[in-house]
């Protein structure tokens, strides 16, 4: 397992005694906040000397409205998705994966699916080496109670991927293993291949990020009729990020 470059490796004094699930919490090594403008201005949250720069109350009311819906429902994972291959899902992902880890109370694991790009890490300014014929996957901590999880697989082969037993098992055991009170999958663009259509399933409902600078309803009705075929829509969320 890889993590990013230059990230230190939890402290073993954190470990000493505690529950599995705060050891292994503990266990993942801390991802930095970045401070460059331009990548603080798609982020909504953060430290508060060097806070993202996206408007945060949009964020918190999605959060609530969503576990609301998802607790009446007994549901704990959320998959999110974008028609295409712009920022708009993976800055949802992040942002309402942030609002959700503003409750001192609650433990959100980010997942990036989205093989071909992980670009989640790519918000944060960090990134997966590339894979050498196998799954690469690295996890961290941003703060105390986010975890974020990135794979890349080999070009070509995120459909695949996905669809593996193997694969799906993995997921499976490392989300166990960190029991988060609730599971954000960001997944590859829904209009674009066959990976996020292979993605669907993972999830037990779907949120649809909408570009507000470049979706058009044609767009939006077919990636709607793609989520609905497999999985509930949660909803639509409007990402009117233009930077």
């Amino acid at each position: 397992m890889s993590r990013p470059a230059g990230q230190p490796l939890a402290d073993p004094s954190r470990l000493d005694g505690a529950p599995p699930r705060d050891a292994a919490w503990a266990a993942l090594p801390a991802l930095g906040w970045p401070h460059r403008t331009l990548l603080r201005l798609r982020l909504a949250g953060g430290p508060p000397d060097h806070p993202g720069l996206a408007a945060v109350a949009p964020y918190d009311v999605l959060r609530t409205r969503s576990i609301q819906a998802m607790a009446a429902a007994g549901w704990s994972r959320i998959g999110v998705t974008g028609t295409g291959r712009g920022p708009a899902a993976p800055a949802v992902a992040l942002n309402l994966a942030l609002s959700v880890a503003r409750r001192a109370d609650q433990r959100v694991a980010l997942v990036d699916l989205d093989l071909d790009r992980q670009p989640v890490l790519g918000l944060l300014g960090h990134a997966l080496p590339p894979p050498n014929g196998v799954l690469h996957w690295s996890r961290a901590r941003l703060g105390e109670n986010l975890a974020l999880a990135s794979f890349t697989a080999p070009p070509g082969r995120s459909a695949e991927t996905l669809l593996s037993a193997q694969f799906q098992a993995r997921l499976a055991e490392m989300v166990e293993s960190l029991a988060p009170d609730l599971t954000i999958l960001h997944l590859p663009p829904i209009l674009m291949a066959d990976a996020g259509m292979a993605a669907l399933d993972l999830a037990e409902t779907v949120l649809l990020a909408v570009d507000g600078t470049s979706d058009t309803a044609a767009r939006i009705r077919a990636a709607e009729g793609f989520v609905v075929a497999r999985r509930p829509l949660l909803g639509l969320f409007l990402y009117d990020g233009e930077v």
